[in-house]
Formats: C-alpha cells, sequence, structure tokens
C-alpha cells in the first residue's frame, strides 16, 4: 500500500519527517497509515538524524491563578500552549516539567496548601493528549530532576515529602515503559535539592549554596560519592545564594546563583565565576541549551520577557581568567500577549 500515492513509500516517509512540528497533528488524522508513522516510537528520532527537528524552548507562565506550559520557536518568534493538565491540576509552578523524546513528563506538584502528591502526567506531542503516568514511588516535592537523554531516563533525588520531612531517597523513571526504579539512598539529604546528569552521572546540589554541598551518583557503579571539597572557590568573591536548576552546558556544569553564572567543576570539584547578572534583569526565571547556545530568559524593565544568549568566561588551569562573557539579547516578548514568566524548563526537539 503506498503511503502517498504516486511515490515510493520510502520517499514518502522522507517527507513525513520533513514537515513541520505544528502539523504533525493533521498527519495523524488523515488516516490510520499515516497516524501510525508520526506515533511511531522512531519518527522524531528519525527527524533528529536528517536535520529536519526544531529545538523549541519550555516555559511557564503565569496567568491569574493558572501556569499553563508554553513550548516557544525562537526562531519563528511563536508560541504553542498546551492543552490544560487533566483533573484541573492548575497550581503547578514548583512542578518540574522535562521533555524524553516526543513526551513531556510533568511531576512534582504542590497544592495551595503545600501539600506533595505523587501524580505524573505524561504528555504525548503525537497524539495531543495527557495521560496519568505511575505515580512517584514517594510523595514529594522540591527533588532534583533531571534526564539521562541517551538513555531516556529521568531521575529524581531529594526533597521533602508532604509533612516537609526531609528525604534521602532517590530513584529513576523509564518513561517508555512507564516503571520507577529506586536508587541506593542519598549520603545527605536537603529539603530543596538541584540536579543534573552529565558525563553519564548524576550530580545533586542544595538548592540553597551555603558551602557547595554536591554528591555523585555512578549508575554503573550504583554508587553515591559525597563531593564535600567544593567549599573552595577558585576565582573572584562570590555572594551565595538560591541557586536555579543547573546547566549541563560544553562538558561543563552551570547555575545561577547569587546574581551571577557560575561553572561546577566536575573534574576539580571546585565552583567558579563565570559571569556577571545581565544588568537588564530584574529576575531570572532559567537557563537552557538551544541549538548549541546557552540561552538565559526572565523578566526586564517593563514586565517583559527577555531571551538572552550568553557566552560565559573561560576559566584556564589555576582559575585564571580567558575569554570574557558576554550577552547578546535576541528575543523579547510582551507578558500582556502570554502572562507572566514563571520558569524556563529546558528544550524539547520535534
Amino acid at each position: 500500500m503506498e503511503i502517498i500515492p504516486g511515490l515510493p513509500n520510502e520517499i514518502s516517509r522522507e517527507c513525513f519527517l520533513r514537515v513541520p512540528w505544528t502539523s504533525h497533528y493533521k498527519l495523524i488524522s488523515v488516516c490510520k497509515t499515516w497516524g501510525n508513522i508520526v506515533r511511531s516510537p522512531l519518527f522524531y528520532k528519525n527527524r533528529k538524524k536528517c536535520g529536519a527537528s526544531q529545538e523549541l524552548i519550555i516555559l511557564k507562565v503565569r496567568v491569574g491563578i493558572r501556569f499553563p506550559i508554553i513550548i516557544y520557536d525562537p526562531l519563528k518568534r511563536s508560541f504553542q500552549t498546551l492543552p490544560p493538565l487533566p483533573f484541573g491540576f492548575q497550581y503547578i509552578k514548583f512542578a518540574h516539567c522535562v521533555s524524553v523524546n516526543h513526551k513531556l513528563v510533568v511531576m512534582g506538584f504542590l497544592d495551595k496548601q503545600q501539600l506533595a502528591y505523587k501524580l505524573i502526567f505524561v504528555y504525548d506531542f503525537c497524539s495531543g493528549t495527557w495521560k496519568r503516568g505511575a505515580d512517584l514511588p514517594d510523595s514529594r516535592c522540591l527533588f532534583g530532576c533531571s534526564v539521562d537523554s541517551a538513555k531516556e531516563l529521568i531521575y529524581i533525588a531529594g526533597g521533602c515529602d508532604k509533612n516537609d520531612e526531609i528525604l534521602f531517597t532517590a530513584a529513576v523513571y523509564n518513561v517508555e515503559e512507564d516503571m520507577w526504579e529506586y536508587l541506593p539512598p542519598l549520603i545527605w539529604g536537603d529539603n530543596a535539592c538541584h540536579s543534573a546528569f552529565v558525563d553519564n552521572k548524576l550530580y545533586v546540589m542544595k538548592r540553597h549554596i551555603n558551602g557547595g554541598s554536591v554528591q555523585c551518583y555512578d549508575p554503573n557503579t550504583r554508587i553515591w560519592r559525597d563531593m564535600s571539597n567544593v567549599n573552595a572557590f577558585a576565582n573572584h568573591n562570590f555572594r551565595f545564594g538560591f541557586m536555579h536548576p543547573p546547566l549541563p552546558a560544553f562538558g561543563r556544569l552551570l547555575c545561577f546563583c547569587g546574581g551571577n553564572v557560575i561553572e561546577f567543576d566536575y573534574v576539580e570539584h571546585q565552583f567558579h565565576l563565570v559571569g556577571t547578572h545581565c544588568p537588564r534583569f530584574l529576575t531570572v526565571e532559567g537557563m537552557t541549551m538551544w541549538r548549541g547556545q546557552i540561552v538565559i530568559c526572565g523578566r526586564i524593565t517593563g514586565g517583559d520577557i527577555a531571551f538572552y544568549l550568553f557566552e560565559p568566561l573561560r576559566v584556564g588551569e589555576h582559575g585564571q581568567v580567558g575569554k570574557e562573557e558576554s550577552w547578546t539579547l535576541f528575543s523579547v516578548w510582551n507578558s500582556i500577549e502570554i502572562g507572566d514568566l514563571a520558569n524556563c524548563c529546558g528544550t524539547w526537539t520535534l
């Protein structure tokens, strides 16, 4: 059976791969054969291989009491709002939104009484619908959450339960199989953690840096290692404070903290100051990688949302300063049009 009448099926499949992501739902609605092609787990992987995929930025914005999830295309300066979460869940300011292949996973809900939920919702871009995922192993919030993109696994660590008790547990979620597996317990817990998966290892940090506490998990050996000697900063005086989720970038681990961009050198176990606060930002709401560049977004004067390309300071041996940092404005949004920016959650390749 021909996929597209008059064309070889191989050519037809190549045509499908090059259809813009905003029209995929239209392909699915044409017929069962077309729908099966787009819903295939390999469809978005093959789009990436042939260079047809588009890298989008995931944002949470605040509109009244709601926090809709926005998918932003920086190249076209356009955005698409995802359907609301099931069961009326609207307060997702502190929830994690992470992408794995063509799916977006949301977890870590708090209600208005600050009680944690075990619920997980998974958005399938192919079908354009939400579904319930396997519940978190335990009720928790304010935990570290990061993705092993190569194996399509989501790691969670630390945080606190619905009684505000610190958790020492960690787990890994297989999105395709919809299954959880506990990891060995953490060395130390914290009621507000961040994490990042980089260089085939999971790093867990305290959300408020007050000494540089970091621990590292190796999935191959299933062993945690305390990296408590990161208290020393290799260059400049550093102002401690609240830390945004760390970002793996160019073999480095970057964080926005205390009004500055810092780098955690996971080889030398040291922090470096690699960027000062961009003067136009009133608040910074997150940082992510987009098309091989670091993007930092936040609110600027007037309440609008600005996106900056950031080139970090290059730090050489013994903390010596190399190439200077740079900030380049590449997009500004009117907050009245989409709402007040709450979080930048990362990127989604479709």
